[in-house]
């Protein structure tokens, strides 16, 4: 299974809480899944890399996924991490169109 996420909750939102929730459990069925950060979504970008870096595989064969809206970042002075890819719209056209499910939290 492959889950497409874009977050465009702030920091501190109950959306953002759930979607953290449900990422770890998706992550926890061993499923695949992209996330991409835009709008205000992008301040909470740094509240998943534990998820990247702790006790994964190597990248060919990570589950998890991050893209950030570089346009987004860049509108609101924020560096991008080096675990984290910079990203546009096109790269959340192609989760679209590569998930089998897709959900959005604001």
């Amino acid at each position: 299974m492959h889950i497409g996420i874009m977050i465009t909750a702030a920091p501190g939102s109950a959306s953002l809480f759930t979607a953290e929730r449900l990422i770890r459990a998706v992550l926890a069925r061993q499923w695949n899944i992209s996330l991409f950060f835009m709008d205000n979504g992008v301040q909470a970008m740094n509240r998943f890399l534990p998820l990247l870096t702790d006790g994964q595989p190597p990248s060919s064969e990570n589950r998890l996924q991050c893209i950030v809206c570089a346009h987004n970042c860049e509108e609101r002075g924020i560096q991008i991490s080096s675990e984290i890819k910079a990203g546009s719209q096109a790269d959340w056209a192609r989760i679209v169109n590569e998930a089998e499910r897709v959900m959005v939290f604001g």
